[in-house]
C-alpha cells in the first residue's frame, strides 16, 4: 500500500514538474522551465491559503491581491505549457512586480522580500540577455 501511494505521489510531482517540457528543448531551458512549475505550484497552494485566511480576516483587498497572485501563477504555468516561456517569465515577473510592491507599500507585511527574491529569480532567468 505504501509502495503504491509513494508511485502515485512520485508520479504526481513529475506530471506536475515537467508541464510545458519536452524531449527537443535545451537541458538549461528545461531546467529552468522545471524551477518556474515547482516554485508556481507551491506558490498556487500558499496563496491560496493566503486567501482563504486574509478573506475570513476581513482583509478583501489582501486577499484579492493575493488571487490575483494565485492566477498569475496559474498563467505561468498555462503559458509554459502552451511553450510559450519568455511570455511566461515576463508575466511572472511583471505582474508579481506589481502585486508584491503593491501589498509591501499598503500593508507592511514583508512584501519586499519576496520583491528581493523575484529579483534574484529574474537574474537567474535571463542571466543570457
Amino acid at each position: 500500500m505504501t509502495t503504491t501511494l509513494f508511485t502515485f505521489v512520485k508520479q504526481t510531482f513529475n506530471k506536475l514538474t515537467n508541464v510545458g517540457v519536452y524531449p527537443d528543448m535545451p537541458y538549461v531551458e528545461s531546467r529552468y522551465t522545471k524551477l518556474i512549475n515547482i516554485l508556481n505550484w507551491i506558490g498556487m497552494c500558499c496563496m491560496f491559503t493566503y486567501v482563504i485566511i486574509n478573506f475570513t480576516n476581513e482583509r478583501y483587498f489582501l486577499s484579492f491581491l493575493n488571487l490575483l497572485n494565485v492566477c498569475d501563477a496559474a498563467t505561468v504555468i498555462f503559458l509554459n505549457k502552451s511553450r510559450k516561456y519568455l511570455s511566461a517569465r515576463l508575466v511572472m515577473v511583471g505582474s508579481r512586480l506589481v502585486i508584491y510592491t503593491i501589498a509591501g507599500l499598503y500593508f507592511h507585511n514583508g512584501g519586499e522580500y519576496f520583491l528581493v527574491a523575484l529579483l534574484i529569480t529574474t537574474s537567474l532567468m535571463f542571466d543570457t540577455k
